[in-house]
């Protein structure tokens, strides 16, 4: 599989079309000749376009905002079936304009300076990516902006509002937002073009957009990192973890793990088995089905394996695509082997809770009802502590260790007896604050009160899915 040969080109090559990333500018309008002066959203247009390229839409930001914007231009691709004449061409002008909002709208002049704002009429089988914005009302040329074959296109949906002008008469109001791809998981082909969505007040949310983004159909994606260039990127990137200087309960490597007494345990059976360094004797694949879990041991090793071995920690990385395989998101995941009871702050006392949100073998950063956060020596530099545990767009160039095919729990059920160490905390306080403290605690998730053990980073949504959402 070949891939790296476009990673940060600024090119990609998404089938019919090859899409080339502007950042460079030409100012068009700002909101600030509006009411509110205080937030201005400024528009452009692309300039420096390469030739042969097309326009798919205008670009905006707030002013106060770094300017790192971009948006997509776009060209035609030869392809094994250009000969093909009774297919449509993948790029089209459109056949006409229409004005969806402009700053004078209701006033009794029309008047340069103001900006307009312009949604492409599509051909028939066409759909428009993007929006253009003048600062006169006079209609743009047809050969401004070009629309994109329907079948390149993928759905996309309003992300953050950027600009609100609000009005009594819902056709004097004006909204605009920037844009997302619906499906957004490593399988999602849609490629944001970086343009915005907009509308007066005739538009409801949840309608289907006017206005699409384009679609990754080479399935060559050549616009995401070789392993070479993966390592480049964590080692001049690669964040570094602190870790409280109070913390008791620290990350380990999974082989120091496995290594240092954690077992295996299989339903309706006392007695644990011992995990080989790689997880190469654990159950691999399937879903959990609570047949098997791994746990700590039972002899003094077990206070030893919970505060963890800081020197074999490491980072574990997940390089996967992103938006149709243009952007790469490489997902750094620690382990470990305990995580220790919450602390409650009430004004400026803690009260350390003896149990509660307490669990085994966790893959993630650290959870609680209160995050600590402090520099100390304690800290795990990813830039030089890391493995490469799953690449799956690079074939069998990264072989994945045994134990990430380990969908059970990294950790017993365990249940505790939340009510006595509540009822002692409460009991603690002024008799003013047991009332408020009382309905906290009513509030909690109840995976505190009782914790499923955790399951491996497989097992998590965004494994596939977006990070947020």
């Amino acid at each position: 599989m070949v891939t790296g040969g476009g990673f940060a080109s600024g090119f990609a090559n998404l089938g019919e079309i090859e899409a080339f990333k502007v950042s460079s500018f030409e100012f068009i309008w700002s909101s600030n000749a509006m009411q509110d002066k205080k937030n201005p959203v400024v528009f452009y247009k692309p300039d420096e376009i390469p030739r042969g390229f097309h326009i798919l839409g205008h670009y905006c930001q707030p002013s106060s905002k770094p300017f790192r914007g971009f948006v997509l231009v776009a060209r035609d691709v030869e392809t094994a079936d250009c000969d093909d004449h009774d297919k449509l061409p993948p790029l089209k002008n459109p056949l006409d304009f229409e004005l969806v909002w402009g700053s004078n709208l209701g006033k009794n002049e029309i008047s340069d300076g103001c900006g307009y704002f312009w949604i492409p009429e599509p051909p028939e089988g066409y759909k428009a990516v993007g929006y253009l914005v003048t600062d006169n009302p006079e209609k743009p040329q047809l050969d401004e902006i070009c629309c994109v074959r329907s079948d390149l296109t993928e759905k996309c949906e309003p992300y953050r509002l950027i600009l609100a002008v609000n009005s009594k008469i819902p056709e004097l109001s004006f909204q605009l937002w920037s844009l997302r791809p619906c499906d957004r998981s490593v399988q999602g082909q849609g490629v944001p073009v970086g343009s915005f969505f907009c509308s007066n007040g005739c538009w409801n949310i949840g309608e289907e957009l006017p206005i699409a983004c384009l679609r990754n159909l080479n399935h060559v994606q050549q616009s995401m990192p070789n392993l070479q260039q993966i390592h480049a990127l964590i080692e001049h990137y690669g964040p570094t973890i602190f870790f409280h200087p109070e913390e008791l309960y620290l990350p380990s490597s999974v082989d120091w793990f496995f290594n240092n007494g954690a077992l295996l345990y299989k339903k309706d059976e006392t007695t644990g088995e011992a995990i080989e360094e790689t997880g190469s004797n654990l159950p691999l694949g399937g879903t959990n089905d609570k047949e098997f879990w791994i746990d700590l041991p039972s002899d003094d090793r077990r206070d030893l394996i919970k505060r963890g071995d800081l020197q074999s920690a490491r980072l574990y990385v997940h390089v996967k695509p992103a938006l149709g395989g243009t952007f790469t998101d490489i997902a750094m995941w620690i382990f470990c082997p305990f995580n220790g009871p919450a602390t409650v702050k009430i004004g400026i006392t803690n009260m350390p809770l003896s149990r509660i949100g307490e669990h085994v073998g966790s893959s993630k950063l650290g959870l609680g009802i209160r995050n600590d956060a402090c520099q100390s020596d304690l800290y795990v530099n990813s830039s030089l502590h890391y493995e490469i545990v799953a690449a799956e767009y690079l074939g069998d160039v990264v072989k994945e260790p045994p134990w990430l095919q380990f969908m059970r729990e990294w950790g017993p059920k365990v249940v505790y007896d939340s009510r006595a160490e509540i009822d002692r905390i409460i009991n603690s306080l002024p008799r003013m604050l047991q009332f408020s403290v009382k309905n906290f605690f009513n509030k909690l998730p109840v995976e505190l009160y009782g914790e499923e053990g955790p399951t491996g980073p497989k097992e998590k949504n965004n494994w596939t899915g977006d990070e947020r959402w």
